[in-house]
C-alpha cells in the first residue's frame, strides 16, 4: 500500500506544478505516477485513477506544446479507461 500513497503523493504535486505552470516539473512528477501506477493498478488502484493521471499528464504535454506526446498519452489512457 505504500506504493499507492506515492503515486497518489506524485499524482497531487503534478497537478500542482501543472496549476503553476511549472509545466516540466507537471510532466516529470506525472510520469512517475503513471509508471508506478501501470504495475499495480490491477491490485489496488481503479483504472480510473490511472485514467486521471494520465488524462493531466496528455494536458500537461498539450499546455508544453507536444502535441505527439499527448497524443500517445491520451491513446495510452483510452488502452487503461476506454
Amino acid at each position: 500500500m505504500d506504493e499507492t500513497l506515492d503515486v497518489d503523493r506524485r499524482y497531487k504535486d503534478g497537478k500542482q506544478c501543472l496549476r503553476e505552470t511549472r509545466l516540466e516539473d507537471a510532466i516529470r512528477r506525472l510520469e512517475k505516477a503513471a509508471a508506478l501506477f501501470a504495475p499495480t493498478h490491477r491490485r489496488w488502484i481503479r483504472p480510473e485513477e490511472l485514467a486521471a493521471v494520465r488524462l493531466t499528464m496528455a494536458l500537461a504535454h498539450l499546455e508544453a506544446g507536444r502535441r505527439d506526446k499527448a497524443h500517445l498519452t491520451f491513446k495510452a489512457l483510452l488502452e487503461v479507461h476506454p
